[in-house]
């Protein structure tokens, strides 16, 4: 008998193979050649690890709810629908379920939780789109593990109780800004509501950075920073305050990639 319970690793190293290959034997998911799957399955026997039935069964046992709290549910352009489908396959593998709770404005405002969630049931909370400051503390005040995608605006500038994840978002606006400028741009203006979000917040900071650093001129009179409820969606917006500009800048950088291409500007300016 093993000094110790055999894992999926040590099948893996006993095969010489990656323990992906071995949990696709196991999992059903993927392609794998016969001739690895019956390499796979016969050192499992050697080692003790047990049939793919009897793991399987075991592995898919419910151990625990994960809760997506999000204020709007993903949509179609929004990151969180690839998210989705590969999260709640992972968490089902280590024998997590997943509940989607919708947060309304009013359960917002007042900081209350959703109907139906029940903190005693939760092992974990993803936040999708949750900006609120004051909502998340209390979120952090539940004594759940708690990670959000992206973070309010001045969350990049307090200290919050939870983890959250994001992007080299000032790095990577910087590396933009001084690739326009290597190829020729002097004007550069920005487009978004630097208040939304962390994320956006930090892409402002880039793009104030990225312009002291290359020596360019920082110009309000270049930037659309108005509120995110604002219409960035409808082009006639867009170019009314387009026109409102002295001329165009050489570029933009943007809060964020979802907009509408109007393929035209009138004035032979696009």
């Amino acid at each position: 008998m093993p000094s110790r319970k055999i894992t999926m690793q040590d099948v893996a190293d006993a095969c010489g193979l990656s323990r992906n290959t071995v949990s696709k034997v196991y999992n059903s998911r993927g392609s794998v050649p016969q001739s690895t799957r019956n390499l796979v399955l016969q050192k499992a026997k050697e080692l003790g690890y047990g049939s793919p039935a009897e793991n399987v069964s075991a592995s898919h046992q419910p151990i625990g709810n994960i809760a997506l709290l999000t204020r709007f549910l993903p949509s179609q352009l929004h990151f969180g629908t690839l998210f989705l489908s590969s999260f709640t396959d992972m968490i089902s593998r280590a024998g997590y379920t997943l509940r989607i709770y919708e947060v309304s404005q009013e359960e917002l405002d007042k900081k209350q939780l959703p109907p139906h969630f029940a903190p005693a049931q939760i092992a974990g909370i993803v936040g999708i789109e949750l900006f609120d400051q004051d909502y998340v503390g209390m979120l952090c005040q539940l004594g759940i593990p708690l990670v959000l995608t992206d973070s309010s605006a001045d969350t990049i500038t307090s200290l919050i109780e939870c983890d959250y994840v994001t992007m080299e978002n000032i790095a990577g606006i910087m590396a933009v800004i001084r690739r326009l400028t290597e190829a020729g741009a002097r004007q550069i203006g920005f487009v978004g509501d630097y208040n939304h979000c962390g994320s956006f917040r930090e892409r402002w900071y880039g793009y104030q950075q990225g312009l002291m650093v290359n020596g360019l001129p920082y110009d309000k009179r270049f930037c659309i920073c108005e509120p995110d409820s604002s219409s960035y969606a409808d082009s006639a917006w867009l170019i009314s305050r387009l026109d409102r500009m002295p001329s165009l800048p050489d570029a933009f950088v943007c809060a964020n990639d979802c907009f509408v291409h109007t393929g035209r500007y009138h004035g032979d300016r696009f």
